[in-house]
């Protein structure tokens, strides 16, 4: 399997980079796009320049329903005219965060699956989209995990409720007997994803590419994530909305276990 980063908030020389996320998978002949970035432009221009042909990409996942993620999936329906999209139901929802200075609207395009209404599939908590490949939602957040949280909202602007991340949907790939996960912003705690994964599949997977959304967490936060993900065992590919403060950190407590992406780099993964 190989993983390609096209959108991050970091990028090597010749690529832009931007606060969000977009990854592009090859396996078993197969090619997937997990998330779509902020912007349509940015999504086809780094595509463009990493040598990524969007149209022929064979389906698609968006992760939860926030803009830097969502931004450039019409451009995508447009670049790409017959891959299906893969999105919880409740992700074209409205969303919000207010950090302090009010309610910001975060939310994906919500008119999008009014307008391709054949091409944005959206399952309430799981599908299989192919042999070996399982999209869920619907994580139960059993561990606590993070303040950062308390800032985000669905409903409406009006009456905004605390969020629950329910539209928050992962990615789970096996090649051969080898299970890999792939989570947007692992809102749900990344501890509570992987518990979850072991109860779908048995197992632990072989690695995961992931934003654990630690950027303005406390230290001892933090700290927790890397105690649990150091028991779980599992190596982690991280990015986007974990944040150079938390990597850092993160590095300390896990030596090789992590590594930190930016948009242009290219993981390859063996099977067994």
């Amino acid at each position: 399997m190989i993983v390609t980063v096209l959108v991050d908030n970091n990028a090597r020389e010749g690529l832009t980079a931007a606060h969000g996320l977009s990854l592009y998978v090859e396996t078993d002949g197969r090619r997937i796009l997990f998330d779509f970035g902020p912007k349509g432009e940015l999504l086809l221009q780094n595509a463009e320049a990493l040598g990524v042909d969007l149209s022929k990409v064979d389906f698609a996942v968006l992760s939860h329903g926030h803009y830097d993620h969502s931004g450039g999936l019409e451009a995508f329906l447009q670049a790409n005219p017959k891959a299906p999209v893969y999105a919880q139901k409740d992700a074209f929802q409205p969303h919000y965060v207010d950090k302090g200075e009010g309610l910001r609207d975060i939310s994906a395009d919500v008119t999008l699956p009014e307008r391709y209404p054949t091409r944005i599939k959206r399952p309430f908590a799981l599908v299989q989209p192919g042999d070996g490949l399982i999209c869920f939602a619907l994580v139960p957040r059993k561990i606590p995990f993070g303040e950062a949280y308390d800032t985000f909202f669905s409903g409406s602007a009006e009456e905004p409720v605390p969020e629950d991340f329910h539209h928050e949907m992962h990615l789970l790939i096996r090649e051969g007997l080898t299970w890999y996960l792939l989570a947007g912003c692992a809102h749900q705690g990344i501890a509570n994803v992987l518990d979850h994964v072991e109860g779908l599949i048995g197992k632990k997977p072989a690695a995961v590419i992931a934003g654990l959304h630690l950027i303005g967490e406390t230290p001892e936060t933090v700290a927790t994530v890397g105690d649990a993900l150091k028991e779980r065992g599992v190596p982690v590919c991280t990015c986007h909305c974990t944040g150079s403060e938390a990597y850092a950190q993160l590095s300390e407590q896990l030596g090789t276990q992590i590594r930190f992406l930016q948009a242009g780099d290219v993981l390859e993964f063996g099977d067994d």
